[in-house]
């Protein structure tokens, strides 16, 4: 069990690609690498850069007043005398509570070679809507189609080309009407 585990691990990580396909996955990797950092860069600079003025006190109507006044604190400074001032650098309504959502928190989607499987998210939803069409058209408990998931997807994932599994499962290329039709955008 461990060896064949250990084993997948090797293959998913392109041990069984030909030369010119483990180059290729290499410079892949190399770019992914660059614009992760990159892609850090960039936010961190939005963020701090983000500013929202409000000018109208109406606006912030319904809003508690400890926020409000947070709104206050940094507008002398920033010449907006009169006006609130809210910024992305103090995001928690209370100081006392610290901010939950800071971007190491998301560093299992963007570090370790996962990175291109945040995008990667999309495709599986196409993937997933598309093979639960294969039940819809059978029957949701059908044992053939079940079977023919099993040996080509779960129990092969990582061993062949994927689409070349999908195919061998499904028949064809997976379609994006399943996935749109689910998201109500046809």
């Amino acid at each position: 069990m461990l060896l064949d585990k250990t084993y997948k691990g090797f293959v998913r990580g392109g041990a069984n690609l030909q030369d010119d396909q483990k180059d290729t996955y290499r410079k892949i990797n190399e770019e992914l690498s660059v614009l992760t950092v990159q892609y850090g860069k960039n936010l961190l600079t939005k963020t701090n850069d983000f500013q929202l003025v409000i000018e109208n006190e109406k606006d912030l109507s319904g809003l508690p007043d400890f926020v409000v006044d947070m709104g206050t604190a940094d507008t002398t400074a920033a010449g907006l005398k009169g006006k609130w001032l809210y910024i992305l650098n103090k995001p928690s309504l209370i100081p006392e509570i610290v901010v939950r959502y800071r971007s190491p928190y998301f560093d299992h989607i963007f570090a370790g070679g996962y990175s291109s499987g945040y995008y990667g998210y999309q495709l599986a939803e196409v993937l997933d809507a598309d093979a639960f069409e294969a039940f819809k058209e059978s029957s949701l408990f059908d044992q053939k189609t079940a079977k023919a998931f099993r040996e080509n997807i779960l129990e092969k994932g990582g061993t062949d080309d994927p689409m070349k599994l999908y195919i061998q499962f499904r028949g064809a290329e997976p379609k994006t009407e399943p996935m749109l039709k689910r998201k109500g955008l046809i």
